[in-house]
């Protein structure tokens, strides 16, 4: 295999990788060369920058940092489209959540206290 054609094996699965056109990391970026394709130093790389370099130099691809601060590959002619920020969802217990959606007894006691007769074992109950 020659260089060109590395190059362009690698152009193409960042083409194929891509697609959300996020870009891909350079970290996922070498897991898939190393699964598919020669290790980089055997084309005269001495890091997997090195190649990325090689391929922004000829005008392949676009490097640079994504929002996280990660380098982040897109093939050049993409538009460039920022992740939106995730949204996390967390379940909140089902104590709290039973707190907010049970209906409220009403009752006459101002203090449902357990202690029978209420606080102090007073009734504090309304007697009209």
């Amino acid at each position: 295999m020659t260089r060109d054609e590395y190059l362009n094996s690698v152009s193409l699965l960042i083409r194929n990788g891509d697609r959300r056109d996020v870009g891909v990391k350079a970290s996922t970026l070498g897991n898939w060369i190393l699964r598919v394709l020669p290790h980089w130093s055997k084309l005269g790389y001495p890091m997997l920058k090195a190649l990325l370099e090689d391929l922004r130099i000829r005008g392949l691809v676009r490097v640079e940092n994504d929002s996280h601060q990660q380098l982040t590959v897109w093939v050049v002619g993409q538009p460039r489209v920022d992740a939106a920020p995730k949204q996390s969802f967390h379940r909140i217990r089902r104590d709290v959540w039973a707190a907010f959606v049970n209906a409220r007894r009403s009752s006459r006691r101002a203090d449902p206290s357990p202690v029978a007769g209420g606080a102090m074992g007073r009734n504090f109950t309304n007697h009209r």
